[in-house]
């Protein structure tokens, strides 16, 4: 009767303290807020006596880390999510790949050869994703890593959102199957060619990312949890919108085949056409209101 919502608590404080809460998470966010006060504490032993009624404002509450472009360990990771449960953030978006924008020309196919990209996300189907140095500077998750983080952070009240971006941001794996990228892999007379982007006129290219979806979201003890929320990216496309429609919209359709929430960046009053794309139970992240504009996007 305290109205507080799926993860807010009821506390009293007098010669004990007492937390109510209606869910496991709820009951955590009280003993952050005990520990906090603690902290604050002059002397560190004494909490005020008092009733505590709190409870989140917004259901959604994350931060990205742009894992891809910026080498960081598990460990790493690991620590961050626990910085997160301390300002109660119930959602940990994580990046996974990407890659640096070309570092000349970007019409000169040679002016991509040294461009950073990685995929941080052990595939076994594909083990040649792998970051080029595959080290301790250069890290990638093994899918066994991955779901210990996952279970980890439901914990401490949150849930890991593992974002696989495509077609734009995709070197990682042109880099690898230089069949799939836009204009091929040496596209000299191309007018604008721009490797790390998909070649969604291959329909290899949209086979490739429905299997490499498929193998973190199938199985007995699959690496996205069930309940797992699975970001598709598709931001930035700079082709052929009509293609990027229909991608987008077979992309969204397959990760909800598969059972699970997905969501995508913004990016459809840009690539704006006819092609219809999928918006029911599909969530969108509002990054550029240029790219998608909020009210149009509604």
């Amino acid at each position: 009767g305290y109205d507080l919502g799926k993860e807010g608590y009821f506390t009293t404080i007098n010669d004990s303290i007492k937390i109510y809460a209606p869910t496991y998470t709820g009951s955590l966010y009280g003993t952050v807020t005990l520990l906090q006060i603690l902290w604050q504490s002059e002397d560190e032993l004494n909490i005020p006596c008092g009733v505590i009624r709190d409870y989140p404002k917004y259901e959604i509450r994350g931060a990205m880390l742009d894992v891809a472009r910026m080498p960081m360990r598990i460990d790493f990771v690991r620590d961050y999510a626990k910085i997160l449960s301390w300002y109660k953030l119930n959602e940990f978006h994580l990046h996974l790949n990407d890659n640096q924008w070309s570092n000349g020309d970007y019409k000169n196919p040679d002016a991509w050869n040294n461009v950073y990209d990685a995929f941080r996300l052990e595939s076994i189907n594909h083990p040649g994703l792998k970051p080029k140095n595959n080290d301790l500077n250069d890290p990638y998750y093994t899918q066994g890593e991955f779901i210990s983080l996952q279970e980890m952070a439901m914990d401490y009240g949150m849930e890991v959102v593992p974002e696989i971006d495509t077609p734009a941001h995709a070197l990682a794996f042109t880099r690898v199957f230089r069949n799939l990228a836009l204009n091929g892999w040496n596209p000299r007379i191309s007018k604008r060619p721009v490797l790390d982007h998909l070649d969604l006129g291959n329909p290899e290219s949209l086979e490739f990312v429905k299997t490499l979806f498929n193998e973190y979201m199938q199985g007995e003890n699959p690496v996205f949890d069930t309940d797992t929320t699975i970001h598709v990216g598709t931001d930035e496309y700079e082709a052929n919108k009509e293609q990027y429609r229909a991608f987008t919209d077979s992309v969204l359709g397959h990760i909800q085949d598969n059972d699970r929430t997905v969501r995508m960046w913004g990016g459809l009053t840009w690539l704006n056409g006819t092609t219809p794309v999928r918006s029911e139970g599909v969530q969108l992240n509002v990054w550029s209101t240029g790219w998608a504009e909020p009210t149009q996007m509604y």
